[in-house]
């Protein structure tokens, strides 16, 4: 997991989101939606941020991306990052709190509470005993 504070400057961002701000093509921006919010670490950027980037207001930018993949922005970058967490513990020795740091969390208790929502077990758990957890939410292969 690399380290990175979320940077929403236009010279900063991925190839696509840059000119997804003037595509009138919905399916190419909430690609290019996915795409930037997969590569951003840290703090996730708002709806307010994302609506600056890609030209579009906040609440169109979510509806496009929930009716394209079923899910808010948020709840993507959410689940994307658990699964990148997830992927972290079993296969490194990274503290939990620079996972917890990398995914944008602010205390180390917040980051073990969504990720027990999701997995249906502790990150320490989860390290402890190096295999998946069997919670109800985990898809590998994403």
């Amino acid at each position: 997991m690399r380290l990175a504070t979320a940077d929403l400057t236009h010279s900063r961002l991925p190839e696509a989101a840059k000119t997804a701000g003037h595509s009138t093509d919905r399916r190419h921006r909430v690609h290019s939606i996915r795409d930037y919010v997969t590569e951003v670490e840290g703090r996730f950027p708002t709806l307010d941020e994302l609506s600056r980037v890609f030209g579009r207001s906040a609440r169109t930018l979510n509806n496009e991306f929930a009716a394209e993949f079923g899910e808010t922005i948020f709840d993507y970058m959410t689940n994307h990052r658990l699964m990148m967490a997830h992927e972290a513990i079993l296969t490194s020795d990274v503290a939990l709190k620079k996972v917890a740091d990398t995914l944008g969390y602010t205390h180390v208790n917040n980051f073990s509470a969504a990720f027990r929502r999701k997995f249906g077990c502790s990150p320490g758990s989860l390290r402890r005993r190096r295999t998946a957890c069997a919670g109800p939410d985990l898809v590998l292969g994403d």
